[in-house]
């Protein structure tokens, strides 16, 4: 029905979530911000740190006005995983209920879609009724395929904390993802499979990580970096400096040649605006943007760069970038010290969806989709919900 649809689905669940806040006790918490762990403050902090250099390089922008709409409404989504997530943590029940709807959903609209993409098309007739006889399945799902990688570990969690046919419908998720991301052979989901073998590989390093020494430990967190980051700069010193040949003349073969030449056209305008950026949501507004690829019959940059670190950089800068990339490691690093809890279960569902939700961005959809950011946020409620009940019972104990 279009993707923005998830926004409107959402006002029930948020006017719910408004109701059932503890306002009072919000501010209690602001009070005593010293009570709180050393991890938390950084957290905070580099959130807080972030937001400032996205409303400067949103003020600062070559379209204000369109910046500034979109550094509010991620920073209304944000606050709105925090009001959802606090309702969930209401009562166990409240959660339960949740996460055994989620599961329901996903699996009656996973075997949709394998059904129309594999064996009958007669159920997707509905949907070009609605949106025209143009309509083709495999592109109308190819978003899909990215969500749905997003909901299998939280769905995994849910299905094996709840059990029974829960537990069971959890497990088909595993076959039926794989099948759908797969895209018959014809189109198989890149990003998504990349997102979900990264989610895959964190959660091993995490685990590995966990069981080692804290030398050991941060001696291979500076390998992975640096591994990381030579990675990163092989790939964009080896990109096409815009404008580009018509006869495509690719000095790698990761990614595919459009791509290569988005990132290539980024990286230039990153290299003239290094600090602050072009502002959020306008890279594909700066001049020359829209011009055409020779051969390819597509703009250099078709409304957003298909990465999320280069999007960040390009309109915030190496500031707003790095800001956001620390601010996601402390993150990562705050999940990572709930392994330890007495049920670790949710944890390591918000790690993998950590993992699968950033890496699949790499090389998919614009980081400020209002749908996609939204995604992420809802479905990390869930698990986050749990930890947050998790940690009120322990300190209720500790009492």
């Amino acid at each position: 029905m279009g993707r923005a649809t998830i926004i409107v689905l959402l006002v029930l669940p948020l006017v719910l979530a408004l109701v059932r806040t503890d306002w009072r006790g919000m501010r209690i918490k602001r009070i005593q911000w010293t009570s709180y762990p050393t991890d938390t403050k950084l957290l905070l902090l580099a959130c807080a740190i972030t937001c400032i250099v996205w409303l400067t390089s949103s003020a600062l922008s070559i379209y204000p006005l369109k910046s500034l709409n979109t550094w509010a409404r991620t920073l209304a989504l944000v606050l709105m995983g925090y009001l959802l997530t606090n309702a969930l943590a209401h009562d166990k029940h409240t959660l339960s209920t949740a996460v055994k709807a989620l599961v329901t959903s996903s699996s009656i609209i996973l075997c949709l879609a394998i059904i129309t993409l594999y064996f009958n098309e007669a159920i997707f007739d509905a949907y070009r009724a609605i949106k025209g006889d143009g309509a083709i399945p495999l592109q109308t799902l190819k978003p899909y395929f990215s969500v749905a990688i997003c909901i299998l570990p939280v769905v995994l969690w849910s299905g094996w904390h709840e059990k029974g046919i829960w537990r069971t419908l959890a497990i088909l998720h595993i076959p039926l993802t794989v099948l759908l991301i797969y895209g018959r052979g014809e189109q198989p989901g890149l990003s998504a499979s990349f997102g979900l073998a990264s989610s895959a590989l964190l959660l091993g390093i995490v685990c590995m990580l966990k069981q080692l020494s804290y030398r050991a430990a941060w001696s291979i967190i500076v390998i992975i970096f640096l591994a990381t980051l030579y990675s990163a700069f092989f790939i964009i010193s080896n990109l096409p400096t815009p404008p580009v040949s018509a006869a495509p003349n690719p000095t790698i073969g990761f990614p595919d040649w459009h791509r290569q030449v988005i990132w290539g056209f980024v990286v230039e305008i990153i290299k003239d605006t290094p600090v602050l950026g072009v502002g959020p949501n306008t890279v594909n507004l700066v001049p020359g943007a829209n011009e055409q690829i020779p051969s390819l019959n597509q703009e250099y940059i078709p409304s957003h760069p298909h990465n999320w670190v280069l999007e960040i950089a390009a309109e915030t800068g190496f500031l707003g970038v790095s800001a956001l990339i620390i601010t996601l490691l402390l993150g990562l690093k705050k999940l990572s010290s709930f392994i330890l809890s007495e049920d670790p279960a949710p944890a390591w569902a918000a790690i993998a969806l950590y993992g699968a939700f950033w890496s699949s961005s790499l090389g998919n959809f614009s980081i400020w989709s209002v749908w996609w950011l939204a995604v992420f946020i809802v479905l990390m409620c869930f698990p986050l919900a749990a930890i947050l009940m998790q940690e009120q019972s322990r300190a209720f104990r500790e009492k």
